[in-house]
């Protein structure tokens, strides 16, 4: 931003060149014309006043020429800002009058810049229309002079205001083409202006994430200019998006950085409008100590602006905030501030309308449409006072009364569903804890009894076999006898393979030395059939700790036995696949089947089946139709816990 002593410059060059009779050039007074525009959009009013005075004393003494009648056009620019539209719509006349006696080049440079500053009065007062047919014609003499920068300008004005007439279509093509020739544009200002215009209009169709896209270049070329306010403009923007999409953090991150270079370019306006948002936004997150704090910051600065806009957005965000903390004493003294400023806008706006409308009609119909404006002014506004005391009244009270409702019925839903959340996961734990310890003291009597059985009853079998064997060499027996004596020797041989038989399944040492696959081979390979037991394995073997596997190998035994009792098959296939986290097995036979609503597990079999599955989390299925076999299906999706490092 331009700094007040370089104005203070050039208005003491004019004053200079006037004590003295002399005319300045004309190059200084349309530089002088161009710094007054600029002190005109950035509020200094006070400065620009003086300086169009002098411009329109000078302009008096100068021929017709582009510098006088850019001189004309800055006054009408200035008295429009003040409101004074008679004043203004003067000078724009003289504008053209001088436009049209111009040589054709300057001539219609003149008039295109005119008609877009004078379609501006045209769109605030909500002449649409007319607004669009002074940009057509302004373009119409940009495109005649090849001023790519002058048709951008009026192509994103005439596609703003063919978004406010809902004409979709053309306000894509006029944002289009300002983007397009803002690109044949060397003035990056232009480019990111036009940049967030577009992204704008994207983000009245609903396309986010290509409004983001916009915007995000328009920060780079705002950056590559050095513009603070274009760039602090698009971080605004990008804000806007994510708080439309409920991402409060991100949009909270955006509007910071927007505030940061609105302090960076000096816009007080901007400052405060982005500090206003920032409340806004933790407002939403539910953060309300940090949003009293910033906005009651932002309000400050608000009323150092004197900017009812301002003050009134930042009142109704308070209300908002203190009646959802409870305070509702000092949320009904925001809601009265809120309305006082709200009517003060009112108020503002209609003293606009009202001199617009003395501008543009006539004297008799001027009066009649002023007093008939006052007319409508006072009831309406007598209306809106007695019906937004009424309702904001019962909007607040209903609100207050939803909002203490809603909050007591979640905070109780909410203790009801960890209540019994907690309790089902003590529950849970204290099945599984219950079921572990059940199936390790099972598998600990089996190890006791298995060993028992292999070391002290089958070494005594053993023993006598080895005894009888001993004696059958040294004693004569008759031929009955040692037929006799033969048949002992056959059945404790017997009795001693049984007997290991029984130690192996009760613990088999190979599902310890050797793992889970190896184990499940050994069991089904050690059935001789009918029926004939297939095994199948696929993936990598991995080892387990021993009571996963142990369970897994239970599961398969109880199964597998099940069903050489009851299914009458002639084929058992059993099947383990084993992936990196996830176990699964499959046991199917073709039998006769059964009903599933009646299980053919004896006693408690099913009931142990699950309990064992369940105790490592694992997920059973079992599935079955007469005379088509059964199959059944058990899976562990998460391993990794039990894994054990060979």
């Amino acid at each position: 931003m331009r700094s007040n002593s370089f104005f203070a410059t050039v208005f003491a060059c004019l004053a200079i060149n006037a004590v003295a009779g002399k005319l300045p050039p004309t190059h200084q007074l349309i530089k002088s014309a161009d710094s007054c525009m600029q002190m005109i959009r950035q509020g200094d009013t006070a400065e620009a006043s003086a300086i169009v005075l002098r411009l329109i004393k000078v302009a008096d003494q100068i021929p017709d020429s582009y510098a006088r009648g850019n001189i004309f056009r800055v006054a009408a620019n200035y008295y429009g800002e003040k409101w004074n539209y008679e004043k203004a719509g003067s000078f724009y006349n003289m504008a053209y009058a001088t436009a049209s006696k111009l040589p054709a080049d300057d001539r219609e440079k003149l008039k295109a810049i005119t008609l877009f500053n004078h379609s501006l009065i045209f769109y605030q007062h909500g002449d649409y229309q007319q607004a669009i047919s002074m940009c057509l014609e302004a373009n119409h003499y940009y495109q005649m002079v090849n001023d790519n920068n002058g048709i951008a300008e009026t192509s994103n004005r005439l596609g703003g205001l063919y978004l406010l007439l809902l004409d979709k279509e053309k306000a894509a093509f006029y944002n289009r083409k300002a983007y397009l020739y803002s690109l044949k544009s060397d003035d990056k200002n232009l480019q990111s202006l036009c940049l967030n215009a577009y992204g704008n209009y994207l983000l009245a169709q609903e396309n986010t994430d290509s409004a983001l896209i916009m915007y995000k270049k328009a920060i780079e070329s705002a950056l590559e200019s050095g513009h603070k306010k274009l760039i602090a403009d698009a971080y605004y923007n990008i804000s806007y998006c994510y708080s439309g999409l409920e991402k409060f953090a991100e949009a909270l991150n955006m509007i910071k950085l927007a505030h940061q270079w609105s302090i960076k370019s000096g816009n007080k306006y901007d400052i405060c409008d982005t500090r206003y948002k920032t409340g806004l936004l933790l407002y939403y997150m539910n953060k309300p100590g940090p949003a009293r704090d910033t906005l009651l910051k932002a309000l400050k600065e608000a009323s150092l602006l004197n900017s009812p806009m301002l003050q009134r957005n930042i009142f109704d965000a308070l209300t908002y905030l203190e009646a959802e903390n409870g305070n509702h004493k000092l949320a009904w003294d925001y809601l009265n501030k809120y309305i006082d400023f709200q009517m003060l806008i009112f108020s503002e706006e209609d003293q606009k309308q009202v001199a617009y409308l003395n501008a543009r009609y006539d004297a008799e119909k001027r009066e009649a449409d002023i007093l008939r404006q006052k007319s409508m002014i006072q009831r309406r506004n007598f209306i809106l006072i007695l019906a937004g005391i009424m309702l904001l009244a019962l909007a607040i009270t209903i609100i207050m009364g939803i909002i203490l409702q809603r909050r007591k019925h979640r905070i109780a839903e909410q203790e009801l569903i960890i209540r019994q959340q907690k309790i089902a996961e003590l529950e849970k734990e204290k099945e599984l804890v219950a079921v572990q310890s059940t199936l390790k003291g099972e598998e600990t009597e089996r190890s006791r009894i298995a060993r028992d059985l292999h070391d002290g009853l089958g070494g005594m079998l053993s023993g006598v076999k080895l005894s009888l064997t001993n004696m059958n060499g040294s004693q004569i027996l008759d031929e009955d006898n040692a037929r006799l004596f033969e048949q002992a020797i056959n059945l404790i041989d017997s009795s001693v393979k049984e007997l290991r038989w029984v130690a192996h399944n009760m613990m088999p040492e190979i599902l310890l030395k050797e793992g889970l696959n190896e184990a499940l081979e050994s069991f089904c390979r050690s059935f001789s059939g009918p029926p004939e037991i297939r095994y199948h394995a696929f993936g990598e073997s991995m080892r387990f700790e021993k009571g996963f596997e142990l369970t897994v190998y239970r599961v398969v035994q109880e199964l597998v036995n099940n069903a050489l009792k009851h299914s009458s098959a002639s084929e058992i296939v059993v099947e383990l696949i084993q992936e990196p986290e996830r176990i699964s097995l499959n046991v199917r036979d073709n039998g006769i089947g059964f009903d599933p609503g009646i299980s053919y597990f004896s006693g408690h079999g099913l009931s142990n089946i699950r309990s064992r599955i369940a105790s490592y989390s694992g997920l059973f299925d079992i599935s079955s139709r007469e005379g088509q076999g059964s199959e059944a299906m058990i899976s562990f999706n998460d391993t990794k816990p039990y894994v054990r490092n060979n």
